[in-house]
């Protein structure tokens, strides 16, 4: 009499799931860990440039030579302010309110480039009528405190190069060739952000420092992934039990 062809053994898809499952979460355990490292990196700059913030303001000369290691340095720039060529940044919010951020340029004795000042916020529906009143001013003297935040240069594309055809108030972001285009004179690198001072009207502009934080959660992540691996876990566990628990049943 022929052997008859063996049965499948019962519980092997089961314990091909659950070895599948373990090993998922291996996995996500991994990455979990990944982002509880990537979190304290992110504290710790953090908690660095809130030093620098605290510390007492450089020349404006030092952060111009060196703009990525004065990252939220305060810096102080004396040189005269040019608010009729003052521009909106669109988009911005502070708290529950949409607005723009005042930039405006400054020029720094014995320096061909302008330094670009963030003065502060303006409300939306406000910026049109300050920036009305900012085209009548003449250039003035003006010493500022703030932090330093460096930009990423952007040229004008080969077909962009012309001139506009009328100057533009509304900027959706900074672009520096652009806007070298409109102030004909090139500008530094850099954005000085106005920090507040006493006696500042609470009209606009709203002078605040920049604050440092981390542009992902990597708590909410780390969470996340443990929280998978803890699940695949326990449906694994529960797979590799099962057969017994129906047994007992």
């Amino acid at each position: 009499m022929s052997d008859s062809p063996r049965a499948p053994r019962p519980h092997a898809p089961r314990i091909g799931l659950a070895v599948g499952l373990l090993l998922t979460a291996s996995v996500t355990i991994g990455l979990g860990i990944w982002q509880v490292r990537r979190n304290a990196v992110k504290q710790a700059w953090i908690a660095d440039m809130h030093a620098r913030l605290a510390a007492a303001p450089a020349p404006i000369e030092s952060a111009l030579a060196d703009p990525n290691g004065f990252a939220f340095r305060r810096v102080v720039a004396k040189g005269t302010l040019r608010p009729a060529d003052s521009i909106l940044v669109d988009h911005q919010n502070v708290g529950p309110h949409e607005g723009a951020h005042v930039v405006t340029p400054l020029e720094l004795p014995g320096r061909e480039r302008l330094l670009l000042v963030d003065r502060g916020f303006v409300a939306f529906g406000e910026g049109d009528r300050f920036a009305a009143g900012e085209a009548a001013r003449a250039p003035e003297p003006a010493r500022i405190e703030g932090a330093i935040e460096p930009l990423v240069r952007e040229e004008l594309a080969p077909g962009d190069a012309a001139a506009p055809a009328a100057r533009l108030l509304h900027w959706n972001r900074l672009h520096l060739g652009a806007l070298e285009r409109q102030l004909g004179r090139p500008v530094e690198p850099v954005l000085l952000v106005r920090a507040p001072e006493p006696g500042d009207p609470e009209s606009a502009p709203l002078a605040a420092l920049p604050e440092p934080r981390s542009r992902v959660d990597h708590v909410e992540y780390a969470i996340t992934w443990f929280a998978i691996a803890g699940i695949a876990t326990a449906i694994a566990a529960f797979e590799l039990l099962r057969p017994r628990l129906g047994a007992a049943g």
